[in-house]
């Protein structure tokens, strides 16, 4: 979406998995600026339960492709 990449979209990736959208606005480091950006595309997100497989080892989950 349009304003998110890169700044907004590489927080967010880095600090899931999120129990809600609004946890989003939690993460260390997003500025005012960045949460305005978010905020704009607020209604468009969900936040699922991530599967097992991705969240028992971040760093090396044994999914190669």
């Amino acid at each position: 979406m349009p304003g998110m990449y890169p700044a907004v979209a590489g927080k967010i990736v880095s600090h899931g998995p999120y129990k809600s959208v609004s946890d989003v606005y939690n993460i260390p480091g997003m500025t005012q600026a960045e949460k305005d950006v978010f905020k704009k595309y607020e209604s468009r997100m969900t936040a699922k339960e991530p599967a097992a497989e991705y969240v028992i080892d971040r760093i090396n989950n044994g999914l190669y492709r």
